[in-house]
């Protein structure tokens, strides 16, 4: 098993050294390929999440647009598969061309890495009531379909079924989970009105149960990613960064990180 944790900015990760097999997973869906190829030189290897730039939806049909620069990044930082998102809303293609986009984007992929595979994450959030996107009957069928590897967010998934009553075991079953490549693991933020949120948080002893059971269903995972932290543009999170450190956010980085790696030598 290898472990990933957040890229959190140039200065910090100048500043805040991890082992050197450790990944540093770098958010491509929000920056630009020259933002990328100005980082600083680095020990540890990066992990590119995802196509620069784009949404990084599998259903963008604006996804494989620009994308040889990328693909030079994704070449020289020797990353051994493509992560996408997998979740629908208006703006990436007409609902009636998804099945296409996606056939097309995939094939795209492959012409320049074709041997490399592409995995799915599951994302927590509906677009314009598209829950067909979270239904495990639909990502099992483009997993089987397409021979997609898969990337399950722990918090997601139980962000979703948190949101929508859902049992999060009996959701979980669902899944294809001989298929899991890599493990996003972060915590989340329960709203005022009851809503559980995509904060990136530490991560609860609940997220670290669920981990304990896909771990033992799952006999294929080589990646585990720590989510922690990440800077989104919400308040909550906004808030909850002005309050902390770098040092803080360090330690909280490596006592997570080194909860994950005594789990995995538990289980595995």
């Amino acid at each position: 098993m290898d472990f990933a944790v957040n890229y959190v900015s140039n200065d910090f990760n100048l500043k805040y050294k991890f082992d050197k097999d450790i990944y540093l997973k770098y958010p491509g869906f929000s920056v630009s390929v020259d933002e990328f190829l100005n980082l600083p030189e680095l020990d540890n290897k990066i992990l590119l999440h995802g196509i620069i730039p784009s949404s990084g939806s599998i259903f963008d049909e604006h996804l494989c647009d620009n994308m040889d620069k990328w693909v030079e990044c994704f070449k020289k930082n020797k990353n051994r598969w493509v992560s996408l998102h997998f979740y629908y809303e208006d703006r990436l293609c007409p609902i009636d061309k998804v099945e296409e986009v996606c056939y097309n984007n995939i094939t795209k992929i492959r012409e320049v890495l074709p041997d490399i595979p592409i995995i799915i994450e599951n994302v927590p959030y509906v677009y314009n009531n598209q829950h067909w996107c979270f239904d495990p009957k639909v990502i099992n069928y483009y997993c089987n379909k397409y021979d997609l590897g898969f990337l399950l967010d722990i918090s997601h998934m139980y962000i979703y079924t948190a949101n929508n009553n859902i049992n999060v075991d009996e959701y979980l079953e669902k899944l294809p989970l001989d298929k899991i490549y890599e493990i996003h693991i972060h915590g989340y933020y329960i709203k005022e009105n009851g809503e559980y949120f995509d904060s990136h948080f530490e991560a609860f002893d609940k997220i670290y149960d669920i981990y304990k059971k896909v771990l033992r269903a799952s006999k294929n995972v080589k990646m585990t990613t720590l989510e922690y932290p990440v800077y989104l543009s919400s308040p909550i999170v906004k808030k909850y960064l002005e309050e902390k450190s770098w040092n803080e956010i360090y330690e909280l980085q490596n006592m997570q990180l080194n909860k994950l790696k005594d789990i995995v030598k538990e289980i595995m």
